[in-house]
């Protein structure tokens, strides 16, 4: 969760002047992110490799988030993460 911190630091303090860029940068990324993951999970046939998709897919909509480039954006994604955490220890 620091990183996210840092990122958030980083990008909206000293590089605010490319705000725009890295609003549709991160988007771009998450919503690639999820198709890769979505169609690289159905063809798997190891659990292994299926929750490597998986993951690409829980990192898109983190990207999402954090390319909303707002307050909900990025408090939506450390909720995600947060959440995202929590199941993968309980399951």
């Amino acid at each position: 969760m620091l990183i996210f911190f840092i990122r958030y630091k980083l990008l909206n303090g000293f590089l605010h002047i490319f705000s725009s860029i890295n609003r549709v940068i991160f988007f771009t990324l998450g919503v690639f992110s999820i198709f890769v993951g979505i169609l690289g999970a159905f063809s798997e046939k190891m659990i292994k490799s299926f929750f490597v998709y998986s993951s690409m897919g829980h990192v898109g909509f983190r990207l999402i988030g954090l390319g909303l480039n707002t307050i909900e954006g990025s408090s939506a994604t450390i909720m995600y993460l947060a959440i995202y955490i929590l199941t993968s220890f309980v399951i």
